[in-house]
């Protein structure tokens, strides 16, 4: 199976996994968008206050215009708190459901797979993979709604002045190339650190059920015994 298949496979599992969220999916978009238009307001409504409350100086214009930016900074911390609840709330059952069908797949799967494949490795891709798509989930509505809010930004750049508003933008275009070399560049870095997890977590999960069937049969004193005499045997032949 080629690389793409497995792309389309995945994407395919998420968008089952985030049919049943359809409602806390909305709630993030607008909330988001909301949290967008507040925080590019906020900028316009100090230039209006500077404007008409400080040069001419106008106590009452001043006052007014600092209410309405605390009125919007309340409604920016309100979105905020929505936005982030429906993020967790979205990636958290998104997780729960596809760790419960892992967990089903794996019981419907055949005894003679149990014993070829390594009960260590099985728990760490069910943890790390699983959590991968968790965090990525979480980040969609917040990465959404700065894309937004950088496309507000430049409309109103470009509207109050041309020139600094491609003064301003020009590092963007570096920028993307710059993170997607990063990203090229820790993509294997993480399969392979995912895969040293896998071969830790195999080793501590045979480790433990050694001691488990150790206990079991009441062998500690047998065990202890052989592990003094393999010591005295590698101290005489000077491994260490």
């Amino acid at each position: 199976m080629d690389d793409a298949t497995v792309r389309r496979g995945g994407w395919r599992m998420m968008r089952r996994a985030l049919r049943p969220s359809r409602g806390w999916i909305a709630v993030g978009v607008l909330t988001a968008l909301g949290w967008t238009v507040a925080k590019v307001t906020i900028p316009l409504l100090a230039q209006r206050a500077v404007d008409e409350g400080i040069d001419p100086y106008d106590r009452d214009a001043l006052l007014r215009w600092t209410l309405v930016i605390v009125a919007v900074t309340v409604v920016i911390a309100v979105f905020t708190a929505f936005r982030r609840y429906a993020a967790f709330a979205i990636s958290l059952r998104a997780e729960t459901d596809l760790r419960r069908q892992l967990f089903a797949h794996l019981q419907r799967l055949h005894f003679a797979y149990h014993d070829r494949a390594q009960t260590g490795e099985l728990m760490s891709r069910a943890n790390t993979d699983l959590r991968q798509i968790q965090l990525f989930l979480v980040f969609v509505p917040v990465a959404g709604a700065n894309l937004v809010m950088i496309a507000g930004v430049a409309g109103v750049l470009i509207a109050l002045d041309p020139k600094l508003a491609l003064l301003a933008l020009a590092p963007l275009p570096l920028l993307n190339v710059a993170a997607t070399a990063f990203s090229r560049r820790m993509g294997p870095q993480s399969t392979d650190l995912q895969r040293r997890l896998a071969d830790v977590s195999a080793v501590v999960e045979e480790s433990l059920s050694g001691i488990r069937v150790v206990k079991g049969f009441g062998a500690e004193r047998l065990q202890d015994s052989v592990s003094c005499h393999c010591d005295s045997q590698r101290l005489l032949r000077g491994d260490g």
